[in-house]
């Protein structure tokens, strides 16, 4: 498959269409190629950029997303695995947005979770509270003291982190935000959204052989109305987000 570049050394950000191999060439870079809209500002030297410029106006960059109409058969899944059947700490990372940030009904954003093999479940509050919540086993759940700040349809980053065992014979949840961004999580700037919510009782989460589902909860639906760019699952607690250690189990963007 050829690559095409689009490239640009002018000041109104006029551009033109070539192979990158032979804009390589013709230009004196080396190395391995970079993919994206790159700006040129001399003949020798190239950084890429998320936003392109024509004749200046800012033409933005097309995204990959999934699109979620809010209806039961419109999801996304991947097979349960053993990387997936997490019992302990557990962190949940996403860039979204929401037809509705206070919906009346459950948005599910990511579950594991349907009748008969209920492991943890990651959505919206239903009653309009505009509040996070996180769910586990079908039987206790934590939600976020405070809903985020957010118009109807922009995009967030949002993340929860659960503390199975806080050391004082319960459990501790954190929601966090982070200004929208094409960056990676990792290097984000995340705020605490609310207060931590602990809850008692030490917690194990159920394994089960439920599919994990983005958009949707399952056999009990809640279908989410929106976009997802980014969905992330990591057994433990990520250092980004004030944890120790974590593996990455699910990436999907």
């Amino acid at each position: 498959m050829a690559l095409a570049r689009v490239h640009t050394t002018a000041a109104d950000g006029t551009f033109s269409i070539e192979g990158a191999a032979a804009w390589n060439a013709a230009h004196g870079v080396t190395g391995a190629d970079v993919g994206g809209i790159p700006y040129c500002p001399t003949a020798t030297t190239e950084t890429t950029s998320p936003l392109l410029t024509f004749n200046g106006t800012n033409l933005g960059v097309g995204e990959n997303y999934l699109s979620l109409p809010g209806t039961t058969g419109n999801y996304a899944s991947t097979p349960d695995a053993n990387p997936l059947d997490i019992t302990g700490d557990i962190s949940f990372v996403m860039r979204l947005s929401l037809s509705d940030w206070t919906p009346a009904a459950t948005n599910a954003f990511i579950s594991k979770d349907t009748a008969g093999q209920r492991s943890y479940d990651f959505q919206s509050d239903s009653g309009s509270t505009g509040k996070i919540l996180v769910g586990f086993n079908g039987l206790v759940g934590a939600t976020s003291t405070v809903a985020p700040t957010v118009s109807d349809g922009a995009t967030i980053w949002i993340a929860a982190t659960v503390k199975a065992n806080n050391g004082a014979g319960g459990w501790d949840t954190k929601f966090y935000t982070a200004a929208d961004s094409y960056a990676d999580p990792s290097t984000l700037t995340w705020t605490q959204l609310g207060t931590t919510v602990t809850t008692a009782t030490a917690l194990t989460i159920a394994t089960g052989t439920a599919a994990l589902e983005i958009g949707r909860q399952g056999s009990f639906g809640n279908p989410m109305s929106g976009k997802v760019f980014r969905a992330q699952v990591y057994n433990g607690i990520p250092t980004f987000l004030g944890g120790s250690s974590s593996t990455l189990v699910f990436d999907s963007n």
